[in-house]
């Protein structure tokens, strides 16, 4: 006689609004990570780099000291589904270059885009490979692009292009009271068009005011299309280059759905410079349907694709002004996900025994499951809220386990009986 011990590691391997769980695309995605310090290309990465770019062991340069150059990349085994509740982080670093007319440039971009959609980047220079520029040579935006948050030394980012170099929508005739070092979140494309929309939803000078009259953030206002300014504290630099070291900024950022994110979502977000102290950005919510004004001031019902599923990636640029772009440290988790409890059955078999499973009853008593809109999460018990269809069970070496599942509805109680089978 013999004992056999079965551990049942019940992995619940992500977590959207209306449930605990959902399915995932390529075994355990959460909580996702990567450093990038590395002198090759990781394979988790697809890319379309220029000029200078290099893979370095202190994280990805995606531009060095050359004009006119672009490059990006995005994450090939990381989804982002529009109904999940999740934190990013990652770091980077803005120094080096040359200057122009005494400012460096550009700036960096972190993207979510149509997971759908062909790779294609945005313009260059000012477009800081998100945008569009319909000017007279026609770059179009980010292929597929839901989101873009720009960290931009020059800030013209931000800007409506009115030139005829530089045609884009965006901020215009807003009174800051600094021109360069802004972090700007612009919406996406206008359904399929790669030339209308990436509409500034809101964007702020780094810098904090000296009093209540100093104009620092601008957010559109969803139902006229203009521009709500107010003042903000400084948030440190975009730029990150201190004397002789490679320094980095940190940045954070949560993001919940709303309305399961059929109406788009809110972000809140803060950046952490090199002495370790966190400065909030800003708040801000995503609308699917909006108003806004296009390169020439006209007000129209901005649409975005809302794609049901995502890519995340980053993209660098510089124009006549150079710099070195460089990215490191980037990870993602998901909030609200279930907490389980592991199950541990042990046998008694003989030498011979040839039994080839198990039943377990109720595998998830005791386990807690989310339920409700972000804001109101209340926990929800097993048997209401628990989507039966998404569970993936794994063994202690996080293999999968077979099963055959049985369930009993009795009114208001459920049970649930579970064949394992193990060899």
């Amino acid at each position: 006689m013999k004992n056999k011990i079965i551990i049942l590691l019940l992995a619940i391997l992500t977590a959207q609004v209306s449930f605990g769980q959902v399915k995932t695309y390529k075994g355990r995605m959460f909580p996702y990570y990567i450093d990038f310090e590395n002198t090759s290309k990781s394979s988790r990465i697809t890319e379309s780099i220029g000029s200078g770019a290099r893979y370095t062991d202190e994280g990805i340069l995606l531009t060095d000291d050359t004009k006119n150059t672009i490059s990006g990349f995005y994450f090939n085994d990381l989804i982002i589904k529009k109904n999940y509740i999740f934190e990013f982080e990652f770091e980077y670093a803005a120094f080096g270059g040359t200057p122009a007319n005494g400012e460096y440039g550009e700036g960096l971009t972190m993207f979510l885009f149509d997971k759908d959609a062909n790779f294609n980047l945005g313009s260059g220079g000012t477009g800081l490979g998100y945008v569009y520029n319909n000017g007279s040579t026609k770059q179009a935006g980010l292929s597929g692009a839901y989101l873009g948050i720009g960290f931009d030394n020059s800030g013209d980012f931000k800007l409506r292009g009115t030139s005829s170099s530089t045609k884009r929508e965006g901020v215009y005739n807003v009174p800051f009271k600094h021109d360069s070092s802004f972090i700007t979140f612009r919406g996406g494309q206008h359904k399929n068009d790669r030339y209308k929309g990436y509409p500034v939803l809101y964007s702020r000078s780094t810098d904090g005011w000296m009093n209540k009259s100093d104009v620092i953030e601008a957010k559109l206002n969803s139902t006229t299309g203009d521009y709500e300014t107010d003042y903000a504290s400084g948030v440190g630099n975009v730029r990150t280059d201190y004397g002789q070291y490679i320094r980095y900024n940190g940045i954070r950022m949560s993001v919940y759905p709303e309305d399961s994110g059929n109406e788009g979502w809110s972000i809140s977000a803060s950046l952490r410079d090199f002495g370790d102290l966190y400065y909030t950005i800003g708040s801000i919510r995503i609308r699917n349907n909006t108003k806004t004004r296009d390169e020439n001031g006209s007000v129209y019902n901005f649409e975005s694709l809302a794609p049901e599923a995502m890519r995340l990636g980053f993209t660098a640029t510089t124009g006549q002004a150079t710099q070195k772009h460089m990215i490191r440290g980037f990870g993602v988790q998901l909030n609200y996900t279930p907490e389980t409890i592991d199950k541990v059955i042990t046998l008694c078999l003989a030498e011979n025994d040839n039994t080839e499973g198990v039943t377990l009853k109720d595998p998830f008593k005791g386990a807690v499951f989310y339920t409700g809109t972000w804001g109101d999460m209340a926990q929800g018990d097993t048997f209401r809220h628990i989507d039966l269809d998404s569970i993936l069970l794994e063994d202690e070496e996080g293999r999968p386990v077979d099963y055959v599942r049985e369930d009993y509805d009795y009114g208001n109680f459920s049970l649930l009986s579970y064949l394992f089978s193990f060899r």
